[in-house]
């Protein structure tokens, strides 16, 4: 039991023996009373730890009238003897100016030796914040996260929330947000209300994290709750983007019901054999919309149905879709099949569509001539059969695809107007 405990059991006993009842909160000021009158001897034989208690009496007004000049010549009688609390509370009278005059610098000096000794619970947390502030002190971000890291590993709250303000803001080190919302989440779930309050900031703006209305009020309303004004206008704003939210999603949903009404609508006229109708669902499921899921089968199928009968947008469409792969593999062989027909009924897109559909096929073809070209040349092992096997794969593939193409109406049909601008994709 160290000399504390000892004490601080005597004089609980001491109040059981005189007031003749077990300590309450009403017994308070007669247990702080009988705890300096124990310690009060010892301290004047020069117990550091009862001079410390000593001094935390006269500091606080615990049993005897509070003076401050008094708790620090007893810290001082301590804090000489090395005990790091004494030197952490003589540091805390000089921040303040209470019982002495303020002196950022003796300040410094006494939290350091503090420090030194491992008291993690005020000193290092007072040294980083003059670094940080330049108090007593150059100002010194490097030494002030240096000094909160040694709390903040110990799992110091305040420590933790201004590491994470350090990265927040960038002050000192490289900003990073992620490492900001590290460590105010360690500080927060320790209960600290300025990290609350700044996570609640960061969900809300979607820093270092998906953007989160529901997790920012939570921290908000935790800090609120710590008599951290400064949340409210952020509550505020939340419920107002919530109402706003609602209402968009009452909208969208009643947009998307429509949507849903009308297609069905179509669908059945569809489903009736109306060719328009066919044409006007596949391309409501080519696209997609709010009622209706993207679904390239089924927009070819109906497209298809309508191509059996001789609808040109049908022709368009089907044709459209296997130059661009969607849902089928890749083929401008097969699109011109389809542009072929509506071109025979005088379709000027169709026709410019058949032009730039041989010119991909002319470019691939010379493509594949030039490869057949390079192996012919380099299993020859002559630059001269090189040059031939070239020759023939541009003679057979580029120069008869390119006349192929132009012949077919790429030239004329440059000039025809564009059906829609999905064909222009």
């Amino acid at each position: 039991m160290t000399k504390i405990c000892q004490i601080f059991t005597i004089a609980i006993v001491a109040v059981v023996m005189v007031f003749g009842f077990s300590p309450t909160a009403r017994a308070d000021e007669a247990i702080e009373k009988a705890t300096f009158d124990a310690c009060l001897p010892k301290a004047e034989a020069g117990d550091a730890e009862c001079q410390n208690i000593v001094g935390l009496s006269y500091e606080k007004g615990n049993g005897v009238p509070k003076d401050y000049s008094q708790a620090a010549a007893w810290y001082r009688k301590a804090a000489d003897q090395g005990n790091p609390y004494s030197q952490k509370n003589l540091g805390d009278l000089y921040y303040s100016g209470n019982g002495v005059e303020q002196d950022y610098a003796q300040a410094i000096i006494w939290y350091r030796k503090a420090a030194e000794q491992g008291y993690i619970y005020g000193a290092q947390n007072k040294l980083g914040d003059m670094y940080f502030d330049g108090k007593g002190v150059a100002r010194d971000y490097g030494l002030a996260i240096i000094w909160y890291r040694k709390v903040g590993d110990h799992s110091n709250a305040y420590a933790q929330y201004r590491i994470g303000r350090m990265y927040n803001l960038g002050t000192g080190v490289p900003q990073d947000y992620d490492e900001a919302i590290t460590w105010y989440r360690k500080a927060a779930e320790q209960g600290n209300g300025a990290a609350e309050y700044y996570l609640g900031f960061m969900y809300l703006n979607g820093q270092g994290v998906v953007k989160d209305l529901i997790t920012a009020e939570k921290y908000f309303k935790s800090a609120q709750a710590k008599n951290i004004s400064e949340a409210v206008p952020y509550l505020k704003q939340i419920a107002e983007e919530k109402k706003q939210r609602i209402a968009e999603e009452k909208m969208a949903e009643k947009q998307r019901l429509e949507a849903l009404k009308a297609f069905n609508a179509i669908r059945v006229k569809a489903d009736k054999g109306d060719a328009k109708a066919m044409v006007a669902v596949g391309s409501i499921y080519l696209t997609g919309n709010p009622a209706v899921t993207q679904d390239f089968t089924n927009a070819m199928s109906y497209f298809k149905q309508a191509v059996a009968k001789g609808n040109i947008d049908a022709y368009r469409f089907t044709g459209r879709m296997y130059e661009k792969g969607l849902g089928v593999p890749a083929s401008c062989e097969v699109a011109n099949q389809y542009y072929q027909k509506a071109a025979n009924k005088d379709d000027n897109w169709a026709i410019e569509a058949i032009g730039k559909c041989n010119k991909i096929i002319a470019n691939n073809a010379y493509q594949k001539g030039y490869e057949a070209g390079k192996k012919v040349g380099y299993e020859a092992g002559t630059e001269s059969g090189f040059n031939r096997g070239v020759a023939v794969g541009y003679n057979n593939g580029y120069g008869s695809g390119k006349a192929a193409g132009y012949n077919s109406g790429y030239g004329n049909g440059q000039s025809a107007a564009n059906w829609t601008n999905f064909w222009n994709q």
